[in-house]
């Protein structure tokens, strides 16, 4: 997109072809990360949030969450998370249905 700026080519078609591969990744790849969202926080209880949150202050997570965790990209945390915390493998099969139809 940066070489079309600067050649002056941001014809409806060219910003289109540019963003039509690129696009539907992307969406992909938020609608996961919306998923795990929603499965970890929110759409918990209260006493849900509660046991998440307390889990997740805990060394080992923390320690986790440090090596694996990025803000741009969620999802392989939230898949390290489901695998490797006991307290969140049994999230795990609804996590599975979700991705896979998102």
């Amino acid at each position: 997109m940066v070489e079309q700026v600067h050649r002056n080519q941001l014809s409806e078609k060219n910003l289109k072809s540019i963003t039509k591969s690129s696009w539907s990744k992307l969406k992909k790849e938020q609608d996961r990360a919306r998923a795990l969202r929603d499965l970890l926080v929110s759409t918990r209880t209260d006493d849900e949030l509660d046991m998440h949150f307390t889990n997740f202050a805990k060394p080992e997570v923390i320690e986790l969450i440090n090596e694996i965790g990025d803000i741009e990209k969620p999802v392989p945390l939230g898949l390290a998370l489901l695998k490797k915390v006991p307290a969140f493998r049994k999230l795990a099969l609804q996590a599975g249905v979700k991705l896979l139809f998102t």
